[in-house]
């Protein structure tokens, strides 16, 4: 504290490097205005990985709470 004082150092903000982006090569798509939840409509999503649909019925059969609300939310693809 008396070192920041000295040297009128206190209270300043450090500057940052900012972090890489791990998706910078990743696909991404804009998401819809209209989208409410979290106010994330409009903002940019990447897609990491995809899944297969064998990998859901998998996941299904676990009773994975995440692949039940999918396929309740995707019923076109049963």
């Amino acid at each position: 504290m008396l070192f920041d004082r000295i040297y009128n150092t206190f209270g300043k903000k450090k500057n940052k490097e900012p972090e890489r982006n791990p998706y910078v090569l990743s696909d991404y798509v804009i998401l819809a205005n209209n989208i409410e939840h979290q106010k994330i409509g409009g903002k940019k999503a990447y897609i990491d990985r995809t899944v297969s649909l064998s990998e859901v019925i998998y996941k299904l059969g676990e009773h994975n709470i995440a692949a039940i609300n999918f396929a309740g939310r995707r019923k076109d693809l049963f």
